[in-house]
């Protein structure tokens, strides 16, 4: 099973980011992220749920519960997937339904 530090380390190298780019996107030090890929320390869950939304990965990814980057929530569309005018039409029906 892969620890959070690995797991931490590997998606900011993937990204090229240095830890003070997170540490900045995260509003921590670059201390804070060095501790963190070292596996002395461990995040906050509010830091934690900050990491998963910058990596866009489920939080049990980044604790090693799952070898999956993201939920098993592949059935519930994203809008960002749509396209504008398929929006308007989820929009419409939302409005619809609400009537």
């Amino acid at each position: 099973m892969v620890d959070f530090s690995t797991r931490l380390r590997e998606l900011r190298q993937e990204r090229d980011w240095t830890q003070g780019q997170v540490a900045g996107r995260l509003g921590v030090t670059p201390s804070v992220i060095s501790a963190y890929e070292n596996g002395i320390r461990q995040p906050s869950y509010e830091v934690l749920i900050k990491i998963s939304r910058l990596y866009g990965v489920s939080t049990d990814y980044l604790l090693g519960i799952s070898g999956r980057r993201t939920p098993d929530n592949q059935h519930l569309v994203s809008l960002d997937r749509l396209s504008p005018s398929n929006i308007a039409l989820v929009s419409q029906l939302v409005r619809a339904l609400g009537e």
